[in-house]
């Protein structure tokens, strides 16, 4: 988390230093308008023409480069509407592979007569279509984007298909055609995947057509996003990425061939969820009993941080509960066979069931080296996810399930291990820090930022087999700066704060049976006198007839007693 500390603040220094776009005028679009993109006589390689236009309701527009000189291949028109689809067409009659549809589209226009033109069409009933309209050249000496496509709908195919689950955000592009003279059978193109992360919660059509103005040439795409590493076993084309609702991210794929040129695909953008109804489905908790559990949760992290080792029965249970929930959580998701709702409830109840279980482990047996295994063990856990988190699940040779699970398990083991030798200490400090988490978790989710994904990631990991090749790296912005923070102090204090309250106290209380047994004793010894009566037949009744201790002397043959 510290490295990942340090990387923010090293981009919003970037960020700061980086030259900002000249911002561009909305402007109206008439039904049957024609949109000129003049280049110019010799456009450079990386020039771009873009605005932003409202195109009416069931309006279509003509979008048209004139004038191009001999040496441009393709224009490639780009369309990128907030929130409702629009069409691009080579021509007016919509001809199966002529057009798509869609919010990030884009079309490749060999010029004819020196022209090269596109229509784009609004067929919403209801509402306007706010775009943003780019256009670029493409010389004879540049790939060209989708241009052996062997899967999309058109024949050549600049743009990408992005879809998205609950968990997951997949992105697919086809193949890019090197530069005349050769052919698609030429491997002489490398690629990049990049991305760039929107405002956190910001569903405004503005940053959503700047972080699309980012990514429409290699140069801006160089500057603000961030390249995606290979995932082992996929096509270089293709890449999965976790899935952060509410969150918008910007995907573009770069074509790079000899000589440093290079060509942008159409970027796309999804929030992994429906800005248009974001109520319903940006929110991670969607239905009450999930939204009061998250409740539950934030007053457990302020009993824990701040109270845990005090209430050290109290703590065994809640630890149990937690735990064993998330076991629970984990085991009942691999079959898939329960809903959302019937899921956590199960999951809940086998965690209150194992938290009874642990707290009796302490009642009964009362030893502080096993009892506080489990809490050292549960933030463990934490770190290990905190970890793979902050990058490391991104790096290769974790991209392999063994090495991951192996390197996730011995930072588990080994968190318990070095805090061994101080039960004491260990578990104050497990209880600060797991409590901390605990309380940022339900204000992470509720103020829009992404630090809930440290558990979430590593639950998807463990139950979701196509979450194995995703790409992790997750959004670290001002929200989620100011929350860590917040962790890490509540951490300090929870620690301060229970060392306070345990002074001159033992380091455990002792277990609830042995002080019943101590009573039980106590009270036995209470109840018997001080001077016990004398007791009857202490000592055996001698006959008088038979001596059992001494033998009488028997005279002997002569009368001599012997």
């Amino acid at each position: 988390m510290i490295l990942r500390l340090l990387a923010v603040g090293l981009s919003i220094l970037a960020a700061a230093l980086a030259a900002d776009l000249a911002p561009l005028q909305v402007r109206d679009a008439s039904d049957g308008d024609v949109i000129p993109f003049i280049f110019g006589g010799s456009p450079a390689d990386d020039m771009l023409m873009e605005e932003i236009r409202v195109i009416p309701v069931l309006g279509k527009v003509t979008l048209t480069a004139p004038n191009l000189p001999a040496n441009v291949r393709f224009v490639l028109f780009q369309a990128h509407s907030y929130l409702y689809n629009v069409t691009l067409s080579y021509n007016a009659a919509l001809l199966p592979g002529e057009h798509i549809n869609g919010t990030n589209v884009g079309l490749l226009a060999q010029p004819v007569a020196k022209t090269a033109q596109v229509i784009l069409y609004n067929f919403n009933i209801e509402a306007n279509a706010t775009v943003l309209i780019a256009a670029k050249v493409l010389k004879m000496d540049v790939p060209i984007p989708g241009g052996c496509n062997m899967e999309f709908n058109t024949k050549l195919a600049p743009y990408l298909q992005v879809t998205y689950t609950s968990d997951l955000i997949m992105m697919k592009s086809q193949l890019a055609a090197p530069p005349l003279p050769y052919s698609c059978r030429s491997s002489l193109l490398d690629y990049d995947v990049y991305h760039l992360y929107l405002e956190e919660r910001d569903f405004t059509g503005a940053t959503y057509f700047e972080g699309v103005r980012k990514m429409l040439t290699p140069s801006r795409i160089a500057q603000h996003a961030k390249k995606v590493p290979e995932i082992l076993g996929m096509p270089v084309i293709e890449r999965t990425f976790s899935a952060y609702s509410g969150t918008g991210s910007v995907y573009v794929v770069v074509a790079r061939g000899e000589k440093d040129v290079a060509a942008a695909y159409v970027p796309a953008v999804t929030y992994a969820c429906s800005v248009v109804y974001w109520d319903d489905t940006c929110e991670v908790l969607t239905t009450t009993f999930s939204k009061l559990l998250c409740a539950i949760i934030l007053f457990l992290g302020l009993f824990i941080c701040f109270a845990g080792h005090y209430y050290f029965k109290a703590e065994m249970f809640v630890f149990g509960f937690l735990s064993g929930g998330l076991v629970a959580y984990i085991l009942v998701a691999l079959p898939g066979k329960f809903d959302y709702g019937g899921h956590l409830a199960i999951s809940v109840l086998i965690g209150a069931i194992f938290g009874a279980f642990w707290l009796s482990l302490w009642w009964f047996y009362g030893i502080p080296a096993i009892s506080t295994l489990l809490i050292t063990l549960t933030l463990g856990y934490l770190v290990a996810s905190t970890v793979f988190f902050s990058g490391a699940a991104d790096i290769s040779v974790f991209q392999n399930q063994i090495n991951y699970w192996t390197a996730f398990l011995c930072i588990v083991v080994a968190v318990p291990i070095f805090m061994v030798m101080a039960a004491h200490v260990s578990n104050i400090v497990a209880c600060s820090i797991f409590g901390a988490y605990a309380i940022i978790a339900p204000i992470d989710h509720y103020v829009g930022s992404n630090l809930k994904y440290i558990i979430i990631n590593t639950v998807r990991k463990a139950t979701n087999p196509d979450f194995k090749s995703a790409i992790v790296d997750p959004p670290f912005q001002t929200r989620d700066l100011i929350l860590s923070i917040t962790w890490a102090v509540l951490a300090l204090l929870g620690i301060c704060v229970q060392f306070y309250l345990h002074r001159n106290k033992p380091p455990f209380p002792p277990p609830p049976y042995t002080v019943l047994q101590d009573q039980r004793d106590r009270l036995a010894l209470e109840n018997d006198p001080l001077l016990p009566s004398r007791p009857t037949n202490v000592y055996a009744s001698v006959s008088m007839g038979d001596d059992s201790v001494f033998e009488s002397p028997q005279p002997g043959p002569s009368g001599v007693t012997r």
